[in-house]
């Protein structure tokens, strides 16, 4: 076994043998640790030993030289930007609509578009941030909603994080606290704390009975009676559904893009991951059925002249159906899935069940319905407590004891 210590050429060791009884003994032999790219284009650590300090010296001068003409050839922030699209687009298979919001959300950070990653520091990034919260740019970039730059900061860390990755091991990211202060004014709310938007059972069968179309009605009862996400529903298609068991199995969702004019996609699989069998209640049986007898092309539930149909038709038709309820603040398509979480609960109090039924992948993300369930909460209790096991305690000995 040996230990190694430091020389006064830093990097290099002299390593130091032991022996059984601890004792330790200086050998001439001296070793170098240093960061080598490997045939993946990731940085791995490598180490040599040699006979004399000369040698050592000389190969880590070689490795020093090799380092500055790495340095000379550094590729800019743009372009480390699009391998790590590419990166995340062929090989690690990101949704396209994830790296549609990446791409769309770059222009904040073109003022690093031509500087070299390399030479990017953190006064570079302090003097990013004062243009960000110039006046002029506040003026003619910010919406009026916005409040923090969560998302730019981690896709600039990102950047970063890639290409000390696959260009430049000895790198240091050089984001530091005060940027994440700056960036992040309002500290995010925890999912927990959130306050879900639902309808009671009467703003439920209102909205349906003011749906301006039967699509819009038969898309609103699925979402109702199942709690799919309006992407999933948007991709069902009727050789998912097994009438006979009154089951329909969801594995597949629409990948809306956010760039006008680009392609909508169904793509296999769902956000929480895992596909899904839900049972069908009789309502909804009856109306995919009946849709199954008029569909000409046999395909998609849902569609229009054959085709998708698009996130601003849906959200177009919802929102007259809303309006026409009289339901203010509430409408959208994830306000029918929460309406169907917070209904399910009310009358089973089955989280892990719930959880199945929606496809979260934790199951913290159901839980955060429960808050909503105070009343039934006392309810059963109520039923418990009535029932709960007898301790032995006669009733005249409780009244004593109060």
């Amino acid at each position: 076994m040996t230990k190694e210590v430091l020389t006064e050429h830093k990097g290099i060791y002299r390593v130091c043998a032991v022996d059984p009884t601890g004792g330790t003994s200086l050998q001439d032999r001296w070793r170098i640790r240093y960061k080598e790219k490997l045939n993946n284009g990731k940085w791995g650590s490598r180490s040599n030993t040699f006979d004399s300090l000369d040698e050592a010296v000389a190969f880590k001068n070689s490795l020093s030289q090799i380092s500055a003409e790495d340095k000379s050839a550094d590729i800019t922030f743009k372009d480390t930007f699009e391998e790590l699209m590419n990166h995340k687009k062929n090989i690690d298979g990101l949704a396209r609509g994830t790296i549609d919001g990446w791409q769309n959300r770059y222009f904040h950070l073109e003022f690093f578009s031509d500087f070299k990653v390399g030479y990017i520091n953190p006064k570079l990034i302090d003097s990013w941030i004062r243009l960000l919260f110039s006046d002029e740019y506040k003026e003619r970039y910010w919406p009026k909603s916005r409040s923090t730059f969560r998302h730019e900061l981690s896709l600039l860390k990102q950047i970063l994080n890639y290409y000390r990755e696959y260009h430049n091991s000895g790198y240091i990211v050089p984001i530091e606290p005060r940027h994440r202060k700056s960036l992040l004014l309002k500290n995010r709310s925890s999912r927990a704390a959130e306050k879900i938007k639902y309808l009671n059972r009467h703003e439920a069968a209102q909205v349906i009975q003011c749906a301006p179309d039967e699509i819009t009605r038969d898309l609103i009862l699925l979402q109702l009676r199942t709690g799919m996400r309006i992407g999933e529903v948007a991709a069902l298609t009727f050789d998912k559904i097994d009438s006979s068991r009154s089951v329909l199995s969801v594995d597949k969702h629409v990948d809306w893009p956010r760039r006008k004019g680009a392609e909508i996609q169904i793509l296999s699989g769902t956000k929480g991951g895992p596909s899904r069998d839900l049972p069908l209640s009789q309502d909804c049986r009856l109306m995919l059925l009946k849709r199954q007898n008029h569909s000409k092309a046999k395909t998609l539930v849902f569609e229009k002249d054959g085709k998708v149909l698009s996130y601003r038709y849906i959200q177009h038709r919802y929102d007259l159906a809303f309006k026409r309820a009289g339901i203010v603040g509430k409408n959208g398509s994830h306000t029918l899935r929460h309406t169907f979480a917070v209904d399910f609960l009310s009358e089973t109090t089955d989280h892990l069940a719930l959880q199945k039924l929606l496809g979260h992948s934790k199951l913290e993300d159901t839980l955060r319905y429960g808050k909503y369930l105070e009343a039934k909460v006392h309810s059963v209790y109520g039923k418990y407590s009535n029932s709960a096991m007898d301790l032995g305690i006669p009733n005249n000995k409780r009244l004593e004891a109060i």
